[in-house]
């Protein structure tokens, strides 16, 4: 059983990255949210691996919690040097669809790689990615005879929320900095 979990990978992160206070405070509930909601999914699910695609070493949600609740837990995203390796573009989102798709299956097929090295065949899966990866990622865990449980954080109204406030509170800054400069 794998349950995928895609989000913005702005609610992985278990630190603060908003450096504005009224930002800060929408961070810190959408994070506390996510945080209850992986929680919520491990334990009902009767998780015992977490995969995540993330930055080497990055202290995220998904990690703290594998701990906190005994979970095995892997880093499953191809790092910068292998892609280097096999000619991977550090740019490749910028050079079109085409490319973009054919780097996702590269790196797609060696999260599931990573998962099935890192994970007993039978544990009960969540794998924590990025919102691109929902349509290739569920295909090959099917593939693999998987149930797929899968699930989009970022069509979800309480992420839409931090977004709308977000853009909002940009929005007016700049609108704030504009009139200063007129």
């Amino acid at each position: 059983m794998v349950y995928l979990l895609w989000c913005d990978h702005y609610l992985q992160e278990y630190d603060r990255t908003e450096p504005v206070e009224e930002l800060w405070a929408n961070e810190r509930k959408t994070k506390e949210q996510f945080y209850e909601l992986v929680k919520d999914v491990i334990k009902s699910e009767r998780i015992r691996f977490i995969g995540e695609e993330c930055n080497a070493g990055q202290r995220t949600i998904p990690r703290v919690l594998a701990t906190e609740l005994h979970c095995d837990y892997a880093e499953i995203d191809m790092p910068v040097e292998e892609r280097d390796e096999k000619g991977i573009a550090r740019h490749y989102q910028a050079m079109g669809r085409e490319e973009r798709t054919r780097v996702y299956n590269i790196r797609e097929d060696y999260m599931v790689q990573r998962v099935y090295s890192h994970s007993r065949v039978d544990a009960r899966k969540l794998i924590v990615c990025g919102a691109e990866h929902l349509k290739g990622l569920e295909a090959r865990f099917r593939q693999e005879g998987e149930d797929v449980t899968a699930r989009d954080l970022t069509k979800e109204d309480w992420f839409l929320e931090i977004c709308r406030k977000k853009n909002e509170f940009v929005l007016n800054r700049l609108a704030r900095h504009q009139n200063l400069c007129n």
